[in-house]
């Protein structure tokens, strides 16, 4: 829960090639959270983007306070750069969102709201529609089935949306798993969760950056990866230490 006094919310956006997109999803972000009685920062995580994303993070920043940019030297995947963000963020409660406009920013209040009222560790962003050209595949749908028949961690309906309280990040930055699926390796961690629904919108520009062999190439090691994981708690020093980092 947030303390009482000087609170902050921490938005991580991880993003790889979307310097078309990053300053209209910016704009709309800032409208969005605008009511929310928090100090707040922005962290843009360039995941080793090979377009002009870095340029656009350093415009960014020039222009608006509280917006700071991380940029990973090599494309590490999304949820890498997730946990970079993650490390980074000091706000009582951090949310994650994509920066290409699929996740709704509008939806961040009505999720702060959730976490103050309920105490829950995690408010994940379930989806419960998808926009005109963005219904999910029947391929997709058969892996996520797959993935929880043999993993028996159900992510059928969600997404890396969420909200993640300050006292459950050093759980997530110390996981000793492999850090694959980010909305898998939350769900392992078995935290107090709410949901909240949400319609999956239109990019804001542009297409997806995924091919369907790399799509491929993650749905595998994903799978992999989470059939050969128990789930554990790990580090537990290290998690004490950095939780003592976040509350100085």
């Amino acid at each position: 829960m947030p303390r009482q006094s000087e609170r902050q919310l921490s938005i991580v956006i991880p993003v790889y090639n979307e310097a078309d997109c990053i300053a209209a999803f910016i704009e709309q972000l800032l409208a969005s959270v605008r009511r929310l009685d928090f100090r707040i920062e922005y962290i843009l995580v360039n995941d080793g983007s090979t377009d002009a994303t870095a340029h656009e993070i350093k415009r960014l920043q020039n222009r608006f306070a509280h917006i700071n940019g991380i940029h990973l030297p090599v494309n590490t995947g999304k949820d890498e750069a997730i946990r970079a963000g993650l490390r980074r963020a000091v706000g009582d409660a951090v949310v994650i969102i994509d920066g290409d406009g699929q996740h709704p920013p509008d939806l961040i209040p009505t999720m702060v709201d959730r976490w103050r009222e309920s105490g829950a560790q995690v408010i994940s962003g379930v989806r419960i529609a998808h926009g005109r050209s963005n219904a999910v595949p029947w391929q997709s749908r058969l892996y996520l089935e797959l993935f929880y028949r043999l993993t028996g961690v159900d992510i059928r309906r969600s997404t890396d949306f969420k909200l993640i309280d300050a006292n459950a990040v050093p759980d997530l930055i110390f996981y000793s798993g492999p850090f694959r699926f980010f909305r898998a390796v939350v769900k392992r961690l078995r935290f107090t969760e709410q949901e909240v629904e949400f319609t999956v919108g239109e990019r804001l520009c542009g297409t997806t950056r995924w091919s369907f062999p790399a799509l491929l190439r993650l749905a595998f090691s994903g799978l992999w990866c989470h059939m050969r994981m128990q789930p554990t708690r790990r580090h537990s020093r290290l998690m004490q230490a950095e939780s003592d980092r976040r509350s100085t």
